[in-house]
Order: C-alpha cells, then sequence, then structure tokens
C-alpha cells in the first residue's frame, strides 16, 4: 500500500513481543507485563511520530495516523497510571 510493503520484522518483533507478555502473565508478575507494556506503547508512539513527521501523506492517511497516535497515548497514560499505582502499594 502507498508503494511500500510492511516491515516483516517488525510483524514479528510484535508477534515475539505479544508471546512473551503472555508468558509473564502465566508466571504472575504484574509489574514486568505493565513495563514491557509501556515499553510497546512508547516504541509504537516513536514509530508514528516518525511517520507523521513526513510531509508527503496524504490528508486521510496522515488523519487516521493521528487517531491511532492519539489511541495510542491514551493507552499510554493509563498503563504509566497503573504502574505508579502499583508502586504506591507496594511502597506501603
Amino acid at each position: 500500500m502507498f508503494g511500500t510493503e510492511p516491515d516483516q520484522r517488525a510483524c514479528f518483533h510484535a508477534q515475539a513481543h505479544e508471546a512473551w507478555n503472555r508468558l509473564r502473565a502465566i508466571v504472575g508478575d504484574r509489574n514486568s507485563i505493565l513495563a514491557e507494556c509501556r515499553r510497546g506503547e512508547q516504541s509504537a508512539l516513536q514509530a508514528y511520530n516518525r511517520c507523521l513527521e513526513k510531509d508527503n501523506l496524504p490528508s486521510v492517511v496522515r488523519n487516521l495516523l493521528v487517531i491511532q497516535r492519539n489511541k495510542i497515548s491514551r493507552s499510554l497514560n493509563q498503563i504509566e497510571a497503573e504502574i505508579r499505582g502499583s508502586l504506591a502499594h507496594t511502597s506501603c
């Protein structure tokens, strides 16, 4: 689409990251899971921001990317709030 092919390495990396988080969920390490989720969302947010820096994006694509980036940003804020809440509970 738009003259490029998806990066297969990125797809594999995302699948491996998801599998790693599922494994951690089985083990039950909530703080590690939240930290990995935060890292993944930060990485996605950086990728979206890099794409949005390009001047040659069609407006319909740019608008869609902005919507998706904003959803990722909200998700990241929720994850960080969960982390702060977990830290507050463990420091008591």
